[in-house]
């Protein structure tokens, strides 16, 4: 008999408790609009901040669309099949110039004076 009563007042909370974290989130969503209007275009993020945003937001899966802010969903995505091992991260290093524009180079500097030695 007692669970009877239990059951309707512990679904009564947790009602109240999602609409009032919905509030909050709606609450804070709006207060992050207003704060990024007046920061710079671009947001860099260190690997430990992506590791937090990641921790709190894989979890919600495609709902996670609808909130961030902070970068687009496509990056967020990116840093999700990065993390998984889906996709490798490019190289920061610069693409070795092919042989032929050397030489071509070396053969200017050469002609110009500019090298007398190879």
């Amino acid at each position: 008999m007692p669970s009877r009563f239990i059951n309707p007042l512990l679904l009564l909370l947790v009602t109240a408790s999602r609409g009032h974290l919905a509030k909050q989130i709606q609450y804070l969503k709006a207060e992050n609009e207003v704060l990024r209007a007046r920061l710079p275009e671009h947001i860099r993020t260190t690997p430990a901040e992506r590791a937090k945003l990641l921790k709190f937001g894989k979890p919600l899966g495609s709902a996670i669309q609808d909130l961030i802010t902070i970068v687009h969903p496509r990056t967020f995505a990116r840093w999700v099949a990065r993390e998984s091992g889906q996709i490798q991260p490019r190289s920061l290093r610069r693409r070795r110039t092919p042989e032929q524009i050397r030489a071509l180079v070396i053969r200017i500097a050469r002609e110009t004076g500019w090298v007398t030695r190879e």
